[in-house]
C-alpha cells in the first residue's frame, strides 16, 4: 500500500490506542445523553440468570465497552500472529469499536451479548492456529466448551457447533475424535453447572430453548427500526467487502483464503439466522460485527486507491452520525 492516511491508520502506533479512546469518550457520551433502552428478550438455559447478572447502568456501560475493546485488541494480534491477512493491520479492532460503540443501545444498555465477540475473537485465534500449533480434537473441544457455556446464556449458540465443524474440515481432517472432541466439549458447561448447584441455588429452564426458537419470529422489513438500518448498512459493508476480498483473493495464501473462507460462511449463516430467528438477534450482532470487522480489514489494508480512501472515510462518518441521530433521538424523547 502506498504511503497514505489511509495506510497510517492501518500500520500506525497509535491509531488503536485514538480508536480506544474516542470508544470510550462515546460510551460516556451515550451514558450522560442517552437513555436505558430495554434490550431484546432473553431466553437463557438457567432460569433468573439475567436478573442475577444485572448491574447498575454505569457499571453495564463500563463493563461493555471493556469487552469491546478487548475483542477488538484480540482481533488485531490475530492479524499480527495468523495468516488472516497478509499484512499486519490494527483495522479489525477499530471497524469493530466502530461498529459497536455507534449503537449503545445493542452493545452498552443492560443485558447485551457483548460478551458474545470476546468468545468469537477467542475461537478465530484457536482456529486459526499456527499449522504447527494445531491440535484439532483439543481445539474443536474448546470451541465447543465456549459455544454451549455461552450458549447457556444464549441457546441461539448452539446453532454455530455444526458450522465449526465444517470450518475446521476445511482446515485439517475431522473425524471421529473430534466429533467426540466436540460433545464432549458441549456437555462440560452442564457437567459443571450440576456440580455448582450443589454450592448454589438456581434451576434449569430448558423450556427456554425451544421458545428462542418457536414460534419463529422473522425480522420485520416492513416496520424501518434503528436496529433494521443498522444491520442493514453492516451487512451491505460486509458483502461489498466479500466481493472485493473474493475478486483480489488469488493474491493471497491458501491457507489465508481457507481462513476468509470460513469466516465469509459464519457472515451468510449468521444472516440467514438474522432473517429466520430474530429472537436470537442479540446473540447474532455481534458475530455479524466480528465477521464484517475481519471482511473489512482485509479489503481495506490491501486497498491503495483514493476510492478505497473515501470509502473508509464515508462508512466512518455513517456510524458517526448513525450514533449521532440516536443521542439525538434520546434527547428529543427525553425532552418531550
Amino acid at each position: 500500500m502506498r504511503n497514505s492516511s489511509l495506510s497510517n491508520i492501518v500500520s500506525g502506533v497509535y491509531s488503536q490506542s485514538i480508536a480506544i479512546i474516542i470508544g470510550g469518550i462515546a460510551t460516556l457520551a451515550a451514558y450522560f445523553l442517552g437513555k436505558e433502552i430495554l434490550s431484546h428478550a432473553s431466553y437463557p438455559l438457567i432460569c433468573d440468570a439475567i436478573q442475577s447478572f444485572s448491574t447498575n447502568r454505569i457499571g453495564a456501560y463500563c463493563l461493555h465497552f471493556a469487552e469491546i475493546a478487548v475483542s477488538g485488541l484480540s482481533l488485531s494480534y490475530m492479524t499480527y500472529s495468523r495468516n488472516v491477512i497478509r499484512t499486519r493491520s490494527k483495522l479489525p479492532g477499530i471497524f469493530l469499536l466502530l461498529f459497536c460503540c455507534s449503537y449503545p443501545a445493542y452493545f452498552l444498555g443492560l443485558s447485551t451479548g457483548t460478551f458474545i465477540t470476546i468468545v468469537f475473537a477467542v475461537i478465530f485465534l484457536i482456529l486459526f492456529s499456527p499449522s504447527t500449533e494445531f491440535r484439532l480434537p483439543l481445539h474443536i473441544y474448546i470451541i465447543s466448551f465456549l459455544l454451549s457455556a455461552a450458549g447457556i446464556l444464549y441457546p441461539s449458540l448452539f446453532l454455530y457447533i455444526p458450522l465449526f465443524w465444517l470450518g475446521s474440515a476445511k482446515i485439517a481432517s475431522f473425524g471421529f475424535k473430534c466429533l467426540l472432541a466436540s460433545l464432549l466439549g458441549v456437555i462440560t458447561p452442564f457437567w459443571l453447572l450440576g456440580a455448582a448447584q450443589m454450592v448454589w441455588d438456581f434451576s434449569f429452564c430448558f423450556q427456554n430453548f425451544i421458545d428462542n426458537f418457536y414460534p419463529f419470529h422473522f425480522i420485520d422489513y416492513r416496520h424501518v427500526s434503528p436496529s433494521l438500518i443498522y444491520t442493514a448498512t453492516v451487512t451491505i459493508i460486509g458483502f461489498f467487502c466479500w466481493v472485493r476480498n473474493t475478486a483480489l483473493q488469488y493474491e493471497d495464501k491458501i491457507i489465508t483464503r481457507i481462513y476468509n473462507g470460513i469466516i465469509n460462511m459464519l457472515f451468510f449463516y449468521t444472516l440467514v439466522l438474522i432473517c429466520l430467528n430474530y429472537n436470537g438477534f442479540p446473540a447474532y450482532l455481534p458475530i455479524l460485527n466480528v465477521c464484517v470487522s475481519l471482511q473489512a480489514a482485509h479489503y481495506f489494508t490491501h486497498a491503495n486507491s483514493k476510492h478505497a480512501a473515501f470509502l473508509f472515510y464515508t462508512i466512518i462518518t455513517v456510524f458517526i452520525l448513525f450514533f449521532l441521530w440516536n443521542l439525538l433521538q434520546d434527547l428529543v424523547n427525553g425532552a418531550i
